[in-house]
C-alpha cells in the first residue's frame, strides 16, 4: 500500500513591511519523489518549486499552503494541509510606530 505524501514547511519570517521577501523551507515528506504546489493567497501564480522564495507587495494577511503529490497521483491530505499565515505591514503604518515609540523616549 502507498501512503499519502504529508505536507510540511515554514516560512523564514512571518511578519514584516512590503514588499516581504520571504524564502519557503520545504519539509514534506513521502514514499517516493514529490511534486510541490504553493499558493500564496496574493493573486500571484502559484509556484512548483521545492523551496520558493516569494515577494508580497500589498499589506495585509496571506494564508501561505502548500500541498504535496507524488509518481502515483497521491496528494497530501487538503484537510490536514500545511498553512501558514502571513502579515504584511505598510510602510506608513511602520512609520507612525517607530514615531510614536520615540516620542515616549524622554532623555534626562
Amino acid at each position: 500500500m502507498i501512503g499519502r505524501p504529508t505536507a510540511a514547511f515554514s516560512p523564514g519570517v512571518v511578519q514584516g513591511c512590503s514588499p516581504l521577501v520571504i524564502g519557503f523551507q520545504n519539509s514534506s515528506f513521502g514514499t517516493d519523489s514529490l511534486l510541490y504546489i504553493w499558493h500564496f493567497d496574493d493573486g500571484s501564480s502559484s509556484s512548483f518549486d521545492s523551496n520558493p522564495v516569494h515577494t508580497f507587495i500589498l499589506p495585509g494577511g496571506y494564508r501561505v499552503s502548500l500541498a504535496a503529490y507524488d509518481a502515483y497521483g497521491c496528494f497530501s491530505d487538503t484537510a490536514t494541509g500545511q498553512y501558514w499565515s502571513i502579515r504584511i505591514l505598510s510602510q506608513i503604518l511602520n512609520y507612525r510606530l517607530i514615531n510614536s515609540a520615540m516620542d515616549t523616549i524622554h532623555y534626562d
